[in-house]
């Protein structure tokens, strides 16, 4: 059936971003993830350089710009322009600017885990990680599989 939402009524997410929603699953939406995000100045859109092994991911700056980090260079996408990540394309995206940064991301086909590969900035490995939720439930710590190192927000 038909729905409808608005963004302030999405379900919220977890993640690095000042404000990130999930309009697939506020919509019930099965074979893509579509997200809202709001990121604040210095902030990243996730929580490291990462890639997504069976998905293919595109992000589009409503007001901008926004700074994706790639493993040939840094992409800066403008206000009304769209990038896109193929499977397994490391990226990290986050706002370099003083101004706040509004996108859309889409990614399909749709990965209920949200897994991906990510690179540890200690040992340089590349795989899965480990994952645990901080005691009051509101976030969620990764952790390096290969070292056990917390990986953070690239620097």
């Amino acid at each position: 059936p038909m729905e409808k939402t608005s963004v302030a009524d999405a379900t919220p997410s977890k993640g690095s971003s000042s404000v990130t929603r999930s309009l697939a699953e506020t919509l019930g939406v099965e074979h893509f993830e579509w997200i809202y995000f709001e990121v604040e100045p210095g902030q990243p859109f996730s929580v490291c350089y990462h890639a997504h092994p069976d998905e293919e991911e595109m992000f589009y700056v409503l007001e901008g710009p926004a700074t994706f980090d790639t493993e040939d260079r840094p992409i800066h996408v403008g206000a009304n322009e769209v990038v896109r990540f193929a499977p397994g394309e490391f990226q990290f995206g986050y706002n370099d600017t003083d101004e706040t940064v509004t996108a859309l991301a889409f990614s399909a086909p749709k990965d209920p885990e949200r897994g991906g590969i990510i690179e540890c900035p200690e040992c340089g490995e590349r795989e899965a990680p480990e994952t645990e939720t901080t005691d009051d439930g509101r976030a969620t710590i990764i952790l390096c599989a290969a070292c056990g190192a917390e990986v953070n927000v690239k620097d």
